[in-house]
């Protein structure tokens, strides 16, 4: 049997008890009826098992080691074999009986394994109880136990078909000496998904809520009254009325206690009975949202009509589109609502590929007539991230043209708005990297420039006057420094805010704690810059599923958000869009309903008690923000910032220097400086505007051979005060690249500021990584020390960009690594083909044993998709590849106080061809291969 002879392998490697499989017994029996049971096992019948005061139990010797942090007591493999899913939920259960005088220091950590499919596949819940001498207690015959039981999640249905369940034990720190015994081992199943809506019918009642009262000076709310600006600085000192009163109002506003409720695409997308209204909140609660969101990708044809086709046309040109969409949110405006607008904006350079074969019917590129923005789908969107789209699309750039007509496209549907306000919201979630506009494909100062830019192209070439520009990142920030690190700006925005999702809600997660935390960080922020505050998206997120069709845990969500939210200074909060049953939802819907009863998604009570709830505030009770009496301040700020070369570009030869600055006289000082690492001037060169008002100068090769090989930076000064920069490497050529091999660390000039623009930083709220080069290495120069903290429910890691390399004649990656010996989830990440796969290394006992160099080697085969367990791992597109970490919060720590530190080693990161079908590791002594191969496969995790 193929299981034998890998158990073989396996306990001729260990330095613990010799682990006996054991086979099914009379005693063990898979679920059936009624019955969750798919495993249970007392050892009664068992010819291998001890007899202990009257019971028989699996014994184990074990000689503790108080300075051992994880020392295997067993790994016991416990076949049998169970064809039917297996569902999220399922409980690894069992007793560990020692003599009742005993007594030890340190712990018991257990572990819940399943082998699954026809590879027994290693399957490890994330969860690891701590087992101290008070958890046992006395049987009353000589002996005590404690009973251990841990619950799989998602990873136990990615694979169907069990074949062993593997209960595991570790000492660690402990000093126990002599038998420790097995017991009792059950596996129950978890539910099943709920694969069909659970429709119910409400028993809560909409009550009337009492509107908001806008005064000219003051709104009232709740009886209590706040007290609104007469006179508000914005980003636009030209803009219309009705930005200021919106501006004010949503001030005001955030120093009640009530909050806004938006909800994106709410009117012209639905979940619910498309003939009973166009939203699925007007469905529930008598009233569409108070922010009701549309992405440009309703402009563009993307998402619009959106499943609404008996409402709007399907057939439309880009102008046509736009008026309906504008018509279809001045609508929404008219029943009370707030617009705000999200960019997903196309990879411009997949536009651009498109367009070089369809212009217009007359030959032009005019976006009105070629009507190429319209004809975007997926494989167009933000998400794809190659081709280095922020320098191609600035001025300068080749695609600057394309990256133009776009926003001429939401110029044109503001113009459509009339004197409407509208938050628009671009270039979201920057601090991640799953867009192009994000941290690992455009450095700080050029994503500041980007968005400086976006809002000098509409404000003032196009001259649109009724937008508040909102600045919204993710959740990432652990500080207000942290925060303020892509911030384009006091001059450039309007509002601040950020995007956090609750992914797979349970009930005492770590998610409110976190949210608050991050509600504080952006709360200063505000406070600081004097900006508008808003939680610019948030939601329930299962996966794929969003909401789930039944079953969900905390189903009063809303009310614990408005909750957290209540006491801050934030105007509101979005959801995401209810895109259809099967699509993904993230508010309850309506199937039926009639004068006397309603019935729908099983969280409906949940969402009217929101609605009833006195701080939540729907599109029926915003007011009437047009009595509101408030002035614009002149802005008389020096504003602007280098449009080229773009922030972290390599300046090798003669460069012309350009920038954009606002506000000043003909005759003042423009200068550009240029800086060495260290900060020290080397060059400064005057600048002159030229026909297009730009101010140029010229950075010449033999000035720049004066600079030498180094990081630094372009300053933009006017009358000697800085106001803008970007980073450059002057004199560094670009590496020739590999396409096989994602890095050897060795082609940053062992330099950390060049090394960060290759590797970005993507981490949870709370954690912090430190990526840089260490001397500690595989081969070369150079290795990766990757340093993090985490906290609960955190994550951290480095991507890098690979531009979809063809990796086809290879079929492994290999790794050189350093571990830690520290307990969280270790992720190996590669993009292929537009979806995300991983391995999870910490699921392997070799490398959690690990405190010396291994040599990973990982077959394609190995790789798991993330999001999608049936996506297939396409080798000819590898667009991306990660290291990340995860925290595994150890059972009964605080998550309010929970951290790890530590750091791990990375080198020689590479696609190769190999022999071997599972993952391999190669232990290294002095990084030569030693005589011990360990065959992971083979290997239980620990």
């Amino acid at each position: 049997m193929h299981n034998k002879k890998l158990k073989r392998v396996w306990a001729s490697l260990m330095a613990a008890t010799m682990i006996v499989p054991i086979l099914p017994t009379a005693q063990v029996f898979g679920a059936s009826g009624e019955s969750a049971m798919i495993y249970e096992n007392d050892f009664e019948k068992e010819a291998s098992a001890e007899d202990i005061g009257g019971n028989k139990a699996l014994g184990f010797e074990l000689e503790g080691d108080i300075n051992n942090s994880w020392l295997t007591v067993f790994q016991q493999d416990l076949y049998y074999e169970y064809a039917d899913q297996i569902n999220a939920g399922a409980t690894l259960s069992f007793d560990l009986i020692i003599p009742e005088k005993s007594t030890f220091t340190g712990v018991f950590k257990a572990q819940a394994v399943a082998k699954m499919g026809n590879d027994w596949t290693w399957t490890q819940c994330e969860t690891i109880p701590e087992i101290a001498v008070s958890a046992f207690t006395s049987m009353g015959n000589g002996y005590k136990s404690a009973n251990v039981s841990i619950s799989f999640g998602k990873e136990i249905e990615q694979i169907k078909g069990l074949k062993a369940v593997v209960p595991c034990l570790a000492a660690s720190n402990c000093d126990y000496k002599g038998k420790i015994y097995l017991d009792n081992v059950k596996l129950t199943n978890g539910k099943a998904a709920i694969t069909e809506p659970v429709i119910v019918e409400a028993t809560q009642k909409v009550k009337t809520q009492t509107a908001i009262k806008v005064n000219a000076n003051s709104i009232v709310s709740n009886g209590k009254q706040m007290n609104t600006s007469k006179e508000v600085k914005l980003v636009d000192d030209k803009a219309v009325d009705s930005v200021a009163q919106l501006y004010a109002y949503l001030e005001a506003v955030g120093k009640s206690d009530s909050v806004l409720y938006g909800h994106q695409n709410d009117t012209h997308h639905k979940a619910g009975n498309k003939k009973l209204s166009n939203s699925d909140t007007k469905d529930v609660t008598g009233s569409i949202s108070a922010v009701v969101g549309i992405d440009t990708l309703s402009l563009a044809g993307n998402e619009f009509p959106g499943g609404l086709e008996n409402q709007y046309p399907t057939s439309m040109t880009s102008q046509q589109r736009i008026e309906v969409c504008a018509k279809m949110n001045k609508e929404a405006v008219a029943e009370g609502a707030i617009i705000t607008v999200s960019a997903h904006m196309p990879n411009f350079t997949i536009i651009a590929d498109r367009i070089a074969n369809k212009p217009g019917k007359d030959g032009t590129l005019d976006w009105t007539k070629a009507d190429f923005l319209s004809e975007g789908n997926n494989v167009d969107g933000s998400w794809v991230t190659s081709g280095d789209v922020v320098q191609k699309i600035m001025p300068g750039g080749k695609l600057n043209y394309l990256f133009n007509a776009y926003l001429d496209m939401i110029a044109a549907y503001a113009e459509e708005m009339g004197d409407t306000p509208i938050l628009l919201r671009p270039f979201h979630e920057n601090t991640g990297s799953w867009f192009w506009w994000g941290a690992a494909f455009c450095d700080e100062e050029a994503y500041k420039n980007l968005y400086k830019y976006t809002v000098d192209y509409l404000r003032d070439t196009k001259q649109i006057h009724n937008i508040l520009y909102v600045y919204g990142p993710g959740s990432e920030a652990e500080s207000v420094t942290d925060y303020a690190k892509r911030y384009p700006g006091d001059d450039y925005v309007d509002m601040v805010g950020f995007d956090m999702y609750h992914q797979y809600p349970a009930e005492g997660d770590s998610f409110i704690a976190n949210f608050k935390k991050q509600l504080i960080v952006v709360e200063q922020f505000a406070q600081q810059h004097n900006k508008l505050f808003a939680v610019t998206e948030t939601g329930i997120s299962n996966g794929n599923e969003v909401l789930l069709k039944g079953g969900n845990e905390r189903k009063d969500w809303y009310n614990e958000v408005l909750e957290a939210i209540a006491p801050s200074s934030a105007s509101y909060f979005l959801l995401w869009a209810n895109f259809g049953t099967n699509s993904g939802y993230y508010t309850p819907y309506v199937t039926e309903k009639t004068e006397a009863s309603m019935k729908g998604h099983e969280m409906l009570d949940n969402f009217i008690d929101f609605y009833n709830n006195s701080k939540s505030v729907f599109a029926a009770q915003v007011g009437d923000l047009n009595k509101l009496s408030v002035k614009v301040k002149d802005n008389t700020n020096v504003t602007g910032y280098i449009t080229y070369p773009t922030s972290g570009s390599r300046i090798l030869d003669t460069t012309t220097i350009k920038a954009s600055v606002n506000n000043v006289i003909d005759t003042a000082k423009v200068n550009f400086t240029i800086k060495n690492k260290a900060g020290k001037v080397v060059k400064t060169l005057a600048a002159t505007k030229d026909a297009s008002g730009a101010y140029v100068s010229e950075l010449t090769k033999a000035e720049l051979k004066k600079v030498g090989e180094t990081t630094g930076t372009i300053n933009l000064t006017v009358e000697g005060k800085e106001i803008s920069k970007i980073n450059g490497k002057f004199n560094m050529p670009e590496p020739v690249y590999v396409p096989t091999v994602v890095d050897t660390f060795d082609d940053y000039y062992g330099d950390n500021e060049v090394l960060n623009t290759s590797w970005s930083i993507g981490k949870g709220t709370g954690c912090t990584l430190a990526p840089s080069l260490s001397d500690k290495k595989y081969a070369g120069k150079y290795g990766l020390e990757f340093k993090y903290n985490l906290v609960a429910g955190g994550y951290i890691g480095v991507t890098k960009s690979l531009n979809n390399v063809d990796w086809s004649k290879q079929n492994a990656l290999q790794l050189w690594t350093i571990p830690d010996g520290k307990n969280k989830k270790v992720v190996i990440q590669v993009t292929s083909g537009g979806n995300v796969f991983e391995v999870y290394l910490n699921d392997y006992e070799a490398y959690n044993k690990a405190t010396g160099p291994i040599l990973v080697t990982i077959p394609f085969s190995s790789f798991v998709g993330r999001d999608d367990a049936n996506a297939v791992f396409d080798s000819t597109k590898i667009e991306g590849f990660g290291l990340w970490c995860n925290t595994i919060l150890p059972e009964g720590a605080d998550a309010d106080t929970y951290k790890l530190t530590g750091s791990i080693y990375y080198d020689d990161i590479k696609a190769i061809t190999s022999k071997e079908t599972r993952l391999v590791y190669h232990l290294l002594k002095s990084n030569l291969l030693s005589l011990k191969s360990i065959l992971a496969g083979d290997n239980p995790p620990s």
